[in-house]
């Protein structure tokens, strides 16, 4: 498995896959193309106990890249959302003719011109998405099958709680969560840019996660006055994050690009309302009016006034959260899923486990 080194829904999805393929007697190792130390990241934290083992690399050796990720006994590689090295993946074909080469895409817009260029030497792509598969299929690209293969949460129970109304009569406000990769693509900064629209006695804003911008995004929340209207919580682990979720009365997702990101799925299963943005494959979560709102990204003003509206209408903001819900209930089971990414990623016929396993 080669995935970014950073810390995100993607990559949570990835360890989940890898502790199914564990389970079911496979040996997993991570690749990772970076020269950092991941020696108490956070990305140790979702693959401890999901790996047998994993090494770094830097891509600026070929001979020593290509020798770490894969040695004489490997017989898939899994490359998620094209990661740098897969610039190796020909001299890799080339190389071991029977090592299989999965794609594993995240989002329509990542890896595509790589994807053309590379496409002979891939065996199969994962789209995680529609809007993935959508694209790929739109490439018209002679060579490897597209297998569409959503993505789930962990969260298999339903473990919706009742929230208070919060529509101002009680005098608190609502509480509005981003949770999330601190990074250009998940757009934080329009989190405080939307707060900032707000009168501060009706809502307030947590932000939770970490990454390249953190600093930046609290510097920003300083300059536009919001120190004391928003809160930090960094990264949750996922005692945390249920804790969070049951605390939060709407998920704000304002991403400038997605995929189909666990946190609203998450957020779905635990009752919690959403509002997004409409790209990627998140209209295929969240269905605007019925499920939860969607605005155009970089709106601002859309999504403070979807706020409001919520606010205003707290029997509107239940109706759509029971809505999904209702809809997720129906969803194949992780279970299913786990089991036709090991089809996928092996090429052998899958067999569905009973439930996935624990991480």
């Amino acid at each position: 498995m080669i995935p970014y080194p950073h810390y995100g829904g993607g990559e949570r999805l990835v360890s989940l896959i890898c502790r199914s393929l564990r389970a079911d007697g496979y040996q997993v190792e991570l690749r990772i193309d970076t020269r950092r130390s991941l020696a108490g990241s956070s990305l140790g934290d979702w693959f401890d106990g999901a790996v047998d083992g994993w090494r770094t690399f830097g891509s600026d050796d070929p001979a020593a890249a290509i020798a770490a990720i894969a040695e004489p006994d490997t017989a898939a590689v899994v490359w998620c959302n094209f990661p740098p090295a897969i610039a190796f993946a020909t001299a890799l074909s080339a190389a071991r003719r029977s090592l299989r080469q999965v794609a594993f895409l995240f989002n329509s817009t990542d890896g595509r011109d790589r994807l053309r260029v590379l496409a002979p030497c891939i065996d199969v792509v994962i789209a995680e998405s529609l809007d993935v598969m959508t694209s790929v299929g739109e490439m018209r690209l002679d060579g490897p099958p597209t297998r569409l293969i959503p993505s789930a949460p962990a969260v298999t129970a339903v473990t919706a709680v009742p929230r208070p109304r919060r529509d101002g009569r009680d005098g608190r406000r609502l509480l509005v969560g981003f949770i999330g990769r601190m990074d250009p693509i998940k757009d934080p900064h329009a989190v405080l840019r939307v707060a900032a629209l707000l009168p501060k006695a009706e809502f307030a804003f947590v932000l939770a996660g970490s990454g390249e911008m953190q600093r930046r995004v609290r510097w920003d929340a300083l300059r536009l006055s919001l120190r004391r209207h928003v809160r930090w919580r960094g990264r949750l682990d996922d005692d945390a994050l249920a804790r969070q979720f049951a605390a939060l009365d709407v998920l704000l997702v304002p991403s400038l690009l997605d995929g189909r990101p666990l946190v609203v799925q998450e957020a779905q299963r635990r009752g919690v309302t959403v509002v997004a943005s409409r790209v990627g494959g998140i209209p295929e979560l969240v269905e605007d009016g019925s499920t939860g709102l969607l605005c155009e990204p970089g709106d601002h003003v859309a999504f403070a006034e979807a706020l409001r509206r919520l606010r205003r209408d707290p029997t509107l903001r239940r109706s759509l959260a029971d809505e999904a819900l209702r809809r997720v209930e129906a969803q194949e089971p992780l279970a299913a899923r786990l089991a036709r990414y090991k089809e996928a990623i092996t090429g052998a016929p899958a067999t569905p486990a009973a439930s996935p396993p624990s991480p």
